[in-house]
């Protein structure tokens, strides 16, 4: 039973993670930084942020299928 409720979970780290490093990674090389401290970015604030923000995905999901109105519906008045 513990491994079927933390199946959804992994799937979201697992597709989560990745897609939140790939945004943040294109989003730092937009700016107006040096090099430098973009390649320092990549390697140290975008990792840790791609670990956090499928947390937040997730509870927004939960929140949405709980019948809640999840954050994003709020910011952009969906």
């Amino acid at each position: 039973m513990k491994d079927l409720l933390l199946a959804p979970l992994g799937i979201i780290f697992m597709l989560g993670g990745p897609i939140t490093y790939i945004l943040n990674v294109v989003d730092t090389w937009q700016g107006s930084a040096s090099v430098a401290m973009k390649l320092l970015t990549n390697l140290t604030l975008d990792g840790i942020l791609a670990a956090i923000w499928p947390i937040t995905w997730l509870v927004w999901l939960i929140m949405y299928l709980g019948g809640g109105d999840p954050t994003p519906a709020r910011v952009l008045g969906f």
